[in-house]
């Protein structure tokens, strides 16, 4: 496994390769942390930011010594970048804001000159999988903070392959818990959009996204 910085996207972030350092043990539990906290898990999300803030103790960090970072992202998303760091600051996490033009976002994004980079996005198909297969797996385009994971690669390839559902949701299920346990690319939240579609138009269940993300295999035109 190679490390990296983190980075964030529709409710995600991801982290930047950096070499290892005597602060790497630090690091680990800082990404650690960071997922546990942005997982809104219904009732359980107070034991969960009680259990992050364990870790940070237990790392040395606290109220006197909390861990300090920055937040780049583009200045269209300044709403979004505050609320992430006051999920970050309800644990003892103390984030920078860095709001920069998206031109120069993008840049510092794809050279990995980042500590966390901010930035929402829409899955571009029907897929669960294929939004890993932009973000999450070696040599993805978008896998900004350079990671590999040979576990998350294996099970990307073998659910493409599966054409069984019930076995490739669980080989899916799978994936997604390895790739939220490493906790490079955390997904913060998943927006609620609202489709529109002519009745004569069958066979389409749609998939909410701010991009069109259906590929109509099965779906038709009662009339012209």
């Amino acid at each position: 496994m190679t490390s990296s910085r983190t980075s964030l996207g529709n409710g995600a972030a991801t982290a930047s390769t950096s070499a290892r350092s005597g602060a790497a043990a630090a690091v680990e539990r800082r990404r650690r942390v960071i997922v546990v906290v942005v997982i809104p898990i219904a009732d359980a999300v107070a034991i969960l930011v009680d259990e992050a803030k364990r870790l940070l103790k237990e790392a040395g960090y606290g109220p006197e010594s909390p861990i300090r970072t920055t937040i780049i992202f583009s200045n269209i998303f300044d709403s979004h970048a505050v609320v992430f760091s006051e999920l970050l600051k309800d644990i003892g996490i103390r984030a920078e804001l860095n709001s920069v033009l998206i031109a120069q976002h993008t840049q510092a994004t794809i050279q990995g000159t980042f500590d966390i980079s901010y930035h929402p996005a829409a899955p571009p198909i029907d897929d669960p999988a294929h939004y890993v297969g932009i973000w999450d797996v070696t040599g993805a385009p978008r896998n900004y903070g350079k990671w590999s994971i040979p576990e998350v690669d294996r099970l990307y390839r073998e659910q493409d392959r599966t054409i069984d559902p019930t076995r490739r949701a669980q080989l899916v299920r799978e994936l997604q818990l390895r790739i939220y346990e490493e906790a490079w690319n955390v997904r913060l939240v998943f927006a609620q959009t609202y489709g529109v579609w002519y009745p004569h138009l069958k066979g389409y269940t749609g998939y909410h996204s701010f991009d069109n993300t259906y590929r109509h295999e099965t779906s038709w035109l009662t009339r012209k």
